[in-house]
């Protein structure tokens, strides 16, 4: 498999452009299948750091063709 790089171009933390929130947002320029795999493995060690605070992560439910119809 070939490795591609993908670039930070925006970051914000508490900290940073975010206020009070608890929230971090990245934004990621590349070739869009390097950026999909980031994204998952961000997602993955997420993940993995909620279940070393004692939470089981639980993905969302998918919305219902009635709530997406509104």
């Amino acid at each position: 498999m070939k490795a591609s790089t993908i670039d930070v171009i925006a970051y914000s933390s508490p900290a940073k452009g975010t206020s009070f929130s608890n929230e971090v947002i990245c934004a990621f320029s590349g070739d869009s299948g390097a950026v999909r795999q980031a994204i998952v493995a961000a997602r993955d060690v997420g993940r993995g750091l909620l279940g070393a605070l004692g939470h089981t992560p639980s993905p969302r439910p998918l919305p219902t063709s009635e709530e997406t119809d509104q």
